[in-house]
């Protein structure tokens, strides 16, 4: 390999990895940083949703089921979220913000 096709293969690289680099800025979306939202003093009375994405179907069920066990005044909504964990489901959300007092998401294997 001369030196002069190195460094046209070393700048098409950098070349490739520049614009790369912007490609990805410019398909990435902004990220909007949320703040978690303030612990509760007490599960008296306060509804709690468990959220299932699709990876907790036996799992999910059964951690209510503790949870209710040892949390026996609280109220447990155990749902399925539609599509995956990347899609929206803006009306399981409204519907937690409206009745739920926390979630709990299960988003793992």
């Amino acid at each position: 390999m001369t030196l002069t096709t190195l460094a046209k293969f070393l700048l098409r690289t950098r070349f490739l990895r520049l614009q790369l680099g912007k490609r990805k800025r410019l398909l990435s979306p902004p990220i909007r940083l949320v703040p978690m939202a303030s612990r509760l003093d007490t599960l008296d009375g306060k509804t709690i949703y468990v959220i299932n994405i699709g990876f907790g179907d036996t799992f999910l069920p059964e951690v209510q089921k503790v949870l209710a066990e040892k949390y026996p005044t609280a109220n447990w909504v155990f749902k399925r979220k539609q599509g995956s964990y990347f899609d929206d489901d803006p009306k399981l959300w409204a519907e937690i913000k409206e009745k739920g007092n926390a979630m709990i998401m299960g988003v793992g294997h």
